[in-house]
């Protein structure tokens, strides 16, 4: 398994000198963006899980910001290769819990997909099956509503996973920070990761690894929530619905745009 790599922005790190002054220049280059620091919690133990319903607003809801790398884009055939998860509770993100490690997926990884997350068949060889975390993920998922970027493809990928491993895994609320955003600007032309942060002016330090794209995620919410708030979107049903209401818009624009091809 890949060894435990530092988190930019949310922990010092020694460096060497000269690395100490690469740093820097990095920092003045990149000072537009970067974290959205939400307060690290100084234990390494969880608060105790709250009760939470639609009407709890959306600064104390317990939170678990989850991404996953996977063979494919395929949620129902396409196997997990990594997973990555921190809590946000009470204000306060537990990094010392952060869960961060592979998955052999009992499969070749394509070449092409690779490319992107950068994890081979050499790094997997060893990680343990799904069907052997699955116990410890359904305990560590239960209590939380889950965060992400288009984290309605990571929840299914998930969902499948869990049946695969004999579970009956019942999904929790979701917050998708694509469909949030997408619910404030509906003119968005994209609303991919990587836009959306640099339009928020959020490091993308780490992306596409499963705990760079957990921890970007958690920026983007950190950003989101005031402009969430000014649109009175202040509980998780509000969240559940304008997101609802988000991705029907973004459905009629593709069948819209299909429609127009045809057209021509």
């Amino acid at each position: 398994m890949k060894a435990p790599r530092p988190i930019p922005g949310y922990a010092k790190q020694p460096l060497h000198p000269l690395l100490r002054i690469y740093a820097v220049g990095l920092a003045l280059t990149q000072r537009r963006y970067r974290r959205s620091r939400w307060p690290v919690a100084g234990t390494r133990e969880l608060p105790p899980l709250t009760t939470y319903d639609r009407q709890t607003p959306l600064v104390d809801l317990p939170i678990l910001s989850l991404d996953t790398e996977a063979t494919g884009i395929d949620p129902q055939h396409d196997r997990i290769v990594s997973i990555a998860a921190v809590n946000l509770s009470s204000g306060r993100l537990h990094l010392g819990l952060m869960l961060d490690m592979l998955v052999n997926p009992r499969r070749a990884i394509p070449s092409n997909v690779t490319r992107i997350h950068g994890i081979t068949d050499r790094h997997v060889r060893n990680a343990p099956h799904f069907v052997d975390l699955a116990g410890m993920l359904e305990k560590r998922l239960g209590g939380y509503v889950l965060l992400g970027h288009n984290i309605h493809f990571d929840a299914a990928l998930l969902h499948h996973e869990m049946r695969r491993a004999g579970r009956d895994w019942q999904m929790p609320p979701l917050l998708d920070t694509m469909l949030l955003f997408a619910a404030l600007y509906p003119q968005a032309e994209t609303l991919s990761l990587d836009h959306v942060a640099k339009r928020l002016r959020i490091s993308l330090i780490g992306r596409h690894t499963a705990r760079g794209d957990a921890l970007i995620a958690l920026d983007l919410y950190y950003r989101l929530l005031p402009h969430l708030a000014a649109r009175d979107i202040l509980t998780l049903g509000r969240a559940e619905e304008a997101s609802a209401a988000a991705l029907a818009r973004l459905r009629r624009r593709h069948r819209d745009l299909n429609s127009d091809a045809y057209d021509l």
